[in-house]
């Protein structure tokens, strides 16, 4: 802590010249006006005599103003190594703090970051459209991180390992070049949104398990394989997107999933059926078209909220499926084709696909609405 001088105590507080000359250690001459050199007047005419107290809680209230709460060296570190492994003196816009700082992350913030209420623990990093280059850092040591968004740079190298930020709500790292695989997830009780989309990543998706508050995970266009993992467990799901990847094996099950709104996994190789889509209260937008699909498409009576559905270039079979009520789903954008189906008189599947019949893309006879 720095030392204090009367210049320093409190730069708020003007004194009268009669009382700002000697230091403030014997609360003497200056400073306070208990001077054995004032003349003596009855108790009741020197109210000033209470003031040592008053004296020594201004004292007090300068010295703390002085006294920042700093966090811990480990999260400092972090920082650093942040901004050192992504070059940082080439951050693009206003940077402050980051460049040869002290410990001052919190109460002189630095771009991007923010802190908790007290200032000893990083909540939140925001380094999204920043023109950082190179790889990210270990990022273990940011236990009360609950924030983390480093979008739209050129981040090369892998995702660090995320496990141990057990507070943390949002990661996002979308648009960058990142490779290798997605970290494990599993266990992270208050992730809400995992965005990693439209990099460069490979590997098979890790589970999804035990992520009670998981929203929005999105990680379409990257270069990842394997299956969809299960994701009964996840009650809170909301938007899935994993199109654009080289994914295989079956769509896992989907029913109950009360909140889920977005199901997207098109242009992949999924193979087997789509699988039954009831108990979906929320679901508005299905898309699995450009895969290897196959069998009957499945009821769509049951979703009530639906808008759009997708399915062309699959190797489906069958009639088109029973469709929501007449008029809900949005006009000209769902498809049933190109695939397979049998060519049965749909008016629904007309207005929803833009087709009259809606089977004229599905098979090379019907064409340019010919029929036999």
């Amino acid at each position: 802590m720095q030392s204090m001088t009367p210049a320093s105590a409190s730069p708020g507080l003007r004194l009268s010249p009669k009382y700002s000359t000697v230091a403030l250690g014997g609360l003497s001459r200056g400073l306070c006006p208990c001077s054995p050199d004032l003349p003596r007047l009855k108790a009741d005419d020197r109210p000033w005599l209470n003031w040592p107290l008053v004296c020594v809680g201004l004292i007090a209230l300068g010295a703390s103003a002085l006294v920042q709460a700093t966090i811990p060296a480990a999260e400092h570190a972090v920082l650093l190594n942040l901004y050192n492994s992504t070059n940082g003196p080439a951050w693009g816009g206003v940077v402050d703090g980051w460049a040869g700082a002290g410990n001052d992350e919190c109460t002189l913030p630095w771009t991007g970051v923010t802190c908790d209420a007290g200032g000893t623990h990083v909540t939140e990093i925001d380094l999204g459209f920043r023109f950082l280059t190179g790889p990210l850092p270990n990022l273990s040591a940011l236990t009360a991180l609950q924030v983390f968004h480093a979008n739209d740079n050129s981040l090369t190298g892998s995702i660090p390992a995320l496990s141990a930020l057990t507070q943390l709500q949002t990661f996002d790292v979308v648009g960058n070049y990142l490779t290798g695989p997605i970290p494990t997830l599993s266990g992270m009780a208050n992730l809400v949104a995992f965005y990693a989309n439209e990099n460069l990543l490979s590997g098979s998706i890790p589970a999804l398990a035990n992520l009670p508050n998981l929203q929005f995970f999105y990680v379409n266009d990257n270069a990842l394989t394997g299956s969809i993992p299960a994701l009964a467990g996840l009650p809170a799901l909301n938007i899935v997107e994993l199109g654009g990847n080289q994914l295989t094996g079956a769509i896992p099950a989907l029913s109950g999933l009360a909140n889920l709104s977005v199901f997207e996994s098109d242009l992949n190789q999924l193979s087997g059926p789509i699988p039954a889509l009831n108990n979906l209260p929320a679901l508005y937008f299905f898309k699995v078209d450009h895969n290897q699909l196959s069998g009957p498409i499945p009821s769509l009576a049951a979703l009530t909220g639906l808008l759009i559905f997708q399915v062309q270039n699959n190797r489906l079979a069958g009639p088109a499926p029973i469709a929501p009520s007449p008029n809900q789903l949005t006009d000209g954008a769902s498809a049933l084709c190109p695939n397979p189906l049998t060519p049965t008189p749909a008016s629904i599947w007309d207005a929803a696909t833009g087709f009259a019949p809606w089977y004229s893309a599905c098979d090379p006879i019907f064409k340019d609405s010919f029929e036999p």
